[in-house]
């Protein structure tokens, strides 16, 4: 069993557009969107915007990868979301997660943004207590909800 990873084992970049592949899998293991190499490479939008991927690494494995969108509320400034954070299952638990978050925090330092924000599923508890012990405060719930069109 492999230990938990530092810092300097894992490196976060840019995405590059060689790992659109790569990132397409890891979002269908984890049921997100833009899970097509084919649609990725075809359809940006206000929703997906490939400048904000980061990929995280170990050795030149691609073993996870965030979204970091910039956005603007009237009522707390710029702030930061985190879209589609995902790590690849063979390499959960080992700190990737934490080492995105970490990276997350520090480019909001960067930027001199105030506000992190994030969405996680309620069922989600390795990752919600994760959140929780890095000071992330619930802020409000959501439902989703989808009407199928015949």
């Amino acid at each position: 069993m492999m230990s938990r990873l530092s810092k300097k084992n894992v490196q976060i970049k840019k995405l590059d557009i060689s790992e659109i592949e790569e990132m397409c899998k890891l979002n269908k293991i984890g049921d997100n969107c833009y899970d097509e190499e084919a649609q990725v490479l075809e359809f940006f939008d206000n929703e997906f915007q490939p400048e904000t991927v980061y990929v995280a690494k170990v050795n030149e494995n691609y073993v996870g990868h965030m979204e970091l969108f910039e956005g603007y509320k009237s009522s707390i400034g710029k702030f930061i979301l985190i879209r589609r954070l995902i790590v690849h299952p063979k390499w959960r638990r080992k700190g990737v997660g934490r080492i995105l978050l970490d990276f997350a925090i520090e480019e909001c330092k960067r930027r001199q943004i105030r506000n992190l924000d994030l969405l996680v599923e309620h069922d989600n508890e390795i990752a919600y207590n994760l959140y929780k012990k890095l000071d992330f405060k619930e802020v409000g719930h959501e439902i989703h909800m989808r009407k199928m069109i015949k």
